[in-house]
């Protein structure tokens, strides 16, 4: 049996299992989409909790930092105005909230669905 390129090619597939009807592509392809889609959430959540604890150890050794300043104020090694001291202390604080506010609200978002979800 020889093969004629522009004949007929029935005979000589041979048939393995049941055929592959529209149906069945439809199936793998939804398959595809959902492994790939898994794939990319793992990613971004291995992303998420890298800059997480980066930047949540940033902010502890700035914490650390400030007091650490505070008490050499404090035991008039270092010498500052009252306001000055303050105002540094202050703002760095309020700096580390924020930061510490955006890390949490837009580094692990609260999907609708989620246990925890707020529904207002």
């Amino acid at each position: 049996m020889s093969f004629d390129p522009g004949g007929p090619i029935d005979p000589y597939i041979v048939g393995i299992g049941s055929r592959v009807t529209s149906d069945d592509i439809d199936t793998y392809d939804r398959l595809e989409q959902l492994a790939s889609r898994s794939a990319v959430q793992r990613s971004e959540r291995t992303l998420r909790l890298t800059y997480g604890w980066a930047l949540l150890i940033l902010l502890s050794v700035e914490i650390v930092s400030v007091l650490t300043i505070a008490f050499l104020i404090g035991f008039k090694v270092i010498e500052l105005d009252r306001w000055v001291a303050t105002a540094f202390i202050g703002g760095t604080f309020t700096q580390v909230s924020g930061l510490a506010f955006l890390i949490v609200r837009y580094l692990f978002p609260v999907r609708p669905g989620d246990e925890n979800h707020d529904q207002s």
